[in-house]
């Protein structure tokens, strides 16, 4: 009866630890000028490279932006402001 409850045990411990991984990842940052100051309400591209699946935020007001639960791959990200030159990164 011992062996059978430390089975069970060993299992169950097995299926938490199988659903506790998890195949996202999340891109964030902050948006600058060439002086270091935030940037609010800047539009935020992120593009898998792969698939071509596109998300889209707006940073906040001290300039930060968050992706979260993107599927793992490669990304562009691309920044637009009025009165700025739009900016894209690559292979991140």
């Amino acid at each position: 009866m011992h062996r059978i409850a430390s089975t069970t045990a060993v299992f169950f411990l097995t299926c938490l630890h199988m659903f506790s991984q998890t195949t996202s990842t999340t891109i964030l940052g902050t948006v600058t000028d060439a002086t270091g100051a935030s940037i609010g309400g800047a539009k935020v591209t992120v593009a898998n490279i792969n698939t071509g699946i596109k998300r889209e935020e707006i940073t906040s007001a001290s300039g930060n932006y968050t992706f979260p639960l993107l599927d793992v791959g490669q990304y562009s990200v691309t920044v637009e402001m009025k009165g700025f030159k739009t900016e894209t990164q690559t292979g991140i």
